[in-house]
């Protein structure tokens, strides 16, 4: 087994009365640099320290800040970890983690504000745009409602059947000859220009014949 040390411990040295090894454990350094992550692996002072752990109730996170309103000894939290997940944190990395926080809850609330402001202008471009739709909309309807002179090129022409009943052509000029209300008995076969023309060309081939012009 082995433990973690807290990124702000250096050194440590568990005497041999207190079942330590009694020797001067050092952080490594890397390139000039304190290493990030610094395992102990010492059975004889792992026992003790373990005894930082329990004490700290095995947490990751400090509670240093002053405005959790808690004493400096009830904040403390401790100096290893079991695992690398459960290190606790110093009071640099425990403020720099709460302004992080805080930075990351305002910048999403300002992207939120800002979605919402662009959802409301989208709604109201929306809302103008449809009001100028019904407007055109609303202008045609009226346009096509409005009466207007038809000219008699635009009045299709009537052309009537006959049966032979209701309704014949004169067999002279092709004028209609439409039955009257009530009239009975067959259509004639003229019009009544044509049979008065029929009528006088009749008369006048019988008065030839009868003064003898007509052999």
């Amino acid at each position: 087994m082995s433990l973690h040390a807290r990124s702000d411990v250096v050194s440590v040295s568990v005497p041999v009365e207190s079942g330590g090894c009694g020797q001067a454990h050092i952080r490594p350094v890397i390139n000039g640099a304190p290493a990030k992550d610094w395992v102990l692996d010492c059975f004889a002072c792992e026992q003790f320290l373990r005894a930082d752990i329990a004490a700290s109730g095995n947490k990751k996170l400090r509670t240093v800040n002053e405005n959790a309103g808690m004493k400096l000894a009830d904040r403390y939290v401790g100096l290893w970890g079991s695992t690398v997940n459960t290190v606790p944190e110093t009071p640099d990395e425990e403020k720099k983690r709460e302004f992080d926080e805080q930075a990351s809850v305002t910048k999403n609330a300002a992207s939120t504000a800002e979605a919402f402001a662009e959802i409301g202008n989208a709604l109201k471009g929306n809302q103008q745009l449809m009001g100028k739709f019904m407007e055109l909309q609303a202008a045609l309807l009226a346009q096509q409602l409005q009466p207007r002179e038809i000219s008699s090129a635009e009045i299709p022409e009537t052309v009537l059947v006959h049966d032979g009943y209701n309704s014949r052509s004169c067999q002279d000029c092709g004028t209609d000859i439409i039955r009257a209300e009530g009239q009975k008995g067959a259509l004639p076969i003229r019009c009544p220009d044509c049979r008065q023309a029929a009528r006088r060309a009749s008369n006048k081939a019988y008065a030839d014949r009868k003064s003898g012009k007509v052999a």
